[in-house]
């Protein structure tokens, strides 16, 4: 699962860059996102007759928020025409399959765009993902996917460890 997820975040990258997620969902076209002011929802998406509406929770932190509309954004991609809520009971308690895919993708997504904050994190996906919202379970596969393949494939080289102090 993770190398197909990996695969098709790069393909995005590949055809419209490293977009903050505001223009990658432009370019996804996903044109409204509504702000509501709601603590159980995190976020939503529903498929209209035009275009799909996302719904992100205005309680949520800003990196708690760009986490919600990635994961919005690679429920969009991974699973279109579908309609989700993102909420605490999805973050903590669900395992289904299509709510690890728009994880993982997020967190994929997250990794590559925000370099800096996973070094902030001390290369620990674990915290980063907490710190963007994303399951715990994500992290695990995205963290085998690493210690399988390296840092590299996300364009990250890995630090001197006898330099490198967390």
């Amino acid at each position: 699962m993770f190398d197909w997820i990996l695969e098709i975040v790069m393909r995005i990258i590949k055809q419209y860059g490293l977009l903050n997620p505001g223009e990658l969902a432009d370019y996804l076209e996903i044109n409204d996102v509504l702000s509501v002011p709601v603590r159980i929802i995190h976020g939503g998406i529903f498929n209209t007759f035009a275009l799909p509406i996302v719904l992100l929770s205005s309680d949520l932190s800003d990196r708690r928020r760009i986490g919600c509309f990635l994961h919005e954004i690679f429920h969009r991609v991974l699973h279109p025409g579908m309609n989700r809520l993102m909420d605490d009971v999805y973050i903590i308690n669900r395992s289904e399959k299509l709510e690890l895919e728009a994880h993982m993708g997020a967190l994929i997504y997250a990794i590559m765009w925000d370099k800096e904050g996973f070094e902030d994190c001390c290369y620990n996906v674990y915290r980063f993902a907490e710190m963007y919202g994303l399951s715990q379970s994500a992290a695990y596969y995205v963290d085998k996917g690493i210690q399988k393949n390296g840092l590299e494939i996300f364009g990250i080289t890995p630090p001197d460890p006898e330099l490198y102090t967390p």
